[in-house]
């Protein structure tokens, strides 16, 4: 069976963001938290999903910025 919940640390290695990006993530609602018995866990399905709705296309180089290869 997968496991669906992670905690802090476990998110902060899923990602590689460290643990206090999550907490400040949480604290401004970025992402949603379950707190249960003093332990916060994160669905990895809703953290997916969050991760993907972040990634945006690089924009292409204009101008004199321009390298040729």
């Amino acid at each position: 069976m997968d496991k669906r919940w992670l905690n802090i640390s476990e998110a902060s290695e899923y990602t590689g963001f460290s643990v206090a990006t999550f907490y400040a993530w949480i604290s401004q609602k970025k992402i949603r938290a379950s707190r249960r018995g003093g332990r916060v866990r994160i669905d990895i399905r809703k953290l997916d999903q969050f991760m993907q709705e972040g990634e945006k296309e690089l924009p292409k180089p204009r101008g004199k910025n321009k390298r040729k290869a």
